[in-house]
């Protein structure tokens, strides 16, 4: 078995990510306005799907 390269595992971790990043930039967006909206306005637009989704995105991608 060949050992693993720690900085190649990086750098594909991190391709994947930017491309998955960009491949769904639209939605995040949205989930981010809808959940930095002043209050009055993110009740009106939050719902529990879309917190669940932001939570979901962030579990699985970590805080930036």
């Amino acid at each position: 078995m060949e050992p693993i390269d720690p900085l190649a595992l990086k750098e594909a971790t991190e391709s994947v990510r930017r491309e998955v990043g960009q491949l769904l930039k639209s939605d995040l967006l949205k989930v981010y306005a809808s959940l930095s909206a002043p209050e009055s306005e993110a009740e009106e637009s939050r719902d529990q799907s879309e917190v669940s989704r932001a939570r979901s995105i962030q579990a699985t991608h970590g805080p930036r």
